[in-house]
C-alpha cells in the first residue's frame, strides 16, 4: 500500500514530500520505492533512493560469516561495531553446512520503506542464505534510518532483527 509523508527531510526550513510505493510482488518478490518530491518555486524535483544506492551501502556497512559450534550453525551480521549472532538450528540439518552456506545479503528482491510522521524514514530489507539445495528463506531484516540531504540518501543506524519482522518475513 502506498504510503505519503510531509516533512522536513532535509533539515532546509522547507517542507518535502516522502512517497513509498511498491513497484512490484509476487512469488519471493516484494518491492517498495522511496521518492522524496522537493518544491521549488515554479517546479517539482523527484528524487529517487534507488537499488544500486541502497545496495552499495548495505554491502559497505555489513559483514557476514559461519560458524559451527556442537552442531550448531550460525550466522555472524556484522556492523561496525555490534555483530548479531542467528542460530540457524530450524533450518533443515541436511541442507546447511556451514562451510556450504553464503549469505545473499540485501537486494532489491524484498525492500520496505516505512515513513513516519516525525520526518523520519526507515528501510528494511531481507537477508537469506544460499544452501546446498539452492536459495534459503529469509533468516534476518537489515533496517535503517533513512538520511535524506542535498539530494542524495545515506542510510545510518542499521540494526540486524531475527527472525524477521512482517516487513520482510517472506520466504522465497
Amino acid at each position: 500500500m502506498p504510503q505519503i509523508q510531509a516533512a522536513d527531510y532535509d533539515h532546509d526550513g522547507q517542507i518535502e514530500i516522502a512517497l513509498s510505493l511498491n513497484n512490484g510482488s509476487g512469488a519471493g518478490i516484494d518491492i517498495d520505492e522511496l521518492h522524496i518530491v522537493k518544491p521549488s518555486e515554479d517546479n517539482l524535483t523527484d528524487y529517487q533512493f534507488i537499488p544500486d544506492d541502497y545496495i552499495k551501502q548495505f554491502d559497505e556497512m555489513v559483514s557476514y560469516s559461519f560458524s559451527n559450534n556442537n552442531g550448531h550453525v550460525y550466522l555472524h551480521i556484522s556492523m561496525g561495531n555490534k555483530t548479531t549472532d542467528i542460530d540457524l538450528t530450524s533450518i533443515d540439518p541436511s541442507i546447511l553446512k556451514a562451510d556450504d552456506c553464503s549469505v545473499i545479503p540485501p537486494n532489491n528482491d524484498v525492500v520496505r520503506f516505512t515513513l513516519h510522521e516525525d520526518g523520519n524514514i526507515v528501510i528494511h530489507s531481507g537477508v537469506n542464505i544460499s544452501t546446498q539445495n539452492g536459495e534459503g528463506p529469509i533468516i534476518a531484516e537489515l533496517s535503517a534510518n533513512v538520511d535524506f540531504s542535498q539530494g542524495t540518501f545515506k542510510m545510518a543506524d542499521l540494526a540486524a532483527i531475527s527472525p524477521p519482522s512482517a516487513f520482510t518475513s517472506l520466504s522465497l
